[in-house]
């Protein structure tokens, strides 16, 4: 059961991920990516920063708040 349920977290993070992908590339504001998927921003900014670590999003040079 705990396999099961650690399988489905996995999934839901990476549909969040690809969620967090398309907003950002779609040029949506870092406060209103964290309202659409459910965060905070200074999570939103810690999550994008580990995506950008993960070769998963370009390295952007200013901030986007």
């Amino acid at each position: 059961m705990a396999e099961g349920y650690h399988r489905l977290c996995e999934q839901l993070m990476k549909e969040r991920d690809n969620q967090i992908i398309l907003l950002v590339k779609a040029g949506v504001r870092h406060k209103s990516i964290a309202c659409q998927v459910g965060m905070q921003p200074a999570g939103i900014e810690a999550r994008l920063h580990k995506l950008r670590e993960e070769g998963k999003l370009p390295v952007a040079g200013g901030s986007n708040g």
